[in-house]
């Protein structure tokens, strides 16, 4: 993950100073284990983890704006409907670990540091600085979708009036 920019080690020494002198903006962690479904008759489930932050210790959380809106089923369907009318063609992709590719975390109380977990390969004592928004931060979806709406903006598309999830 510290190869994503995401993230930063902190090594024991400095740590130590952290932890001495901002003990508040330290949140703690856990990775989470799981058997991913697979498609196909006798496909076998992929193991699967995710390295996740408890964002509900951010010491931040409850002064973040946190509203990130998805599309309805119904704006899906329709979507759908006006692609099939057009004759369009679509696509579907997924971001592979896509929290860790925001645009650069911005806290006004300080940096928000993690205790590494069992699974974490950092050098005992560590902690790891936040660049980011990671999985499990109260904000890590809209700072995502900040991102993305950025990204769509520079390129030229334009927000639906009809629905906020739909660029033209």
């Amino acid at each position: 993950m510290e190869g994503s920019g995401a993230v930063e080690a902190i090594p024991p020494k400095k740590a130590s100073v952290v932890r001495e002198q901002q003990p508040e903006r330290i949140i703690t962690s856990r990775v989470v284990r799981r058997w991913k479904p697979v498609e196909g008759t006798f496909a076998q489930p992929e193991a699967k983890c995710r390295w996740c932050v408890h964002g509900h210790r951010d010491p931040d959380s409850g002064a973040l704006a946190v509203y990130a809106p998805t599309p309805q089923t119904t704006s899906i369907m329709m979507f759908l409907q006006i692609m099939i009318n057009l004759g369009m063609l679509g696509d579907i992709a997924d971001v592979k670990n896509a929290f860790c590719q925001s645009d650069p975390m911005c806290r006004t109380q300080g940096e928000i540091y993690v205790e590494p977990c069992e699974g974490i390969n950092v050098e005992p004592g560590s902690l790891i600085r936040l660049k980011v928004n990671v999985y499990g931060l109260d904000d890590a979806p809209m700072a995502w979708r900040r991102t993305v709406v950025g990204f769509l903006e520079q390129h030229g598309f334009m927000r639906s009036l009809l629905e906020p999830c739909w660029w033209i």
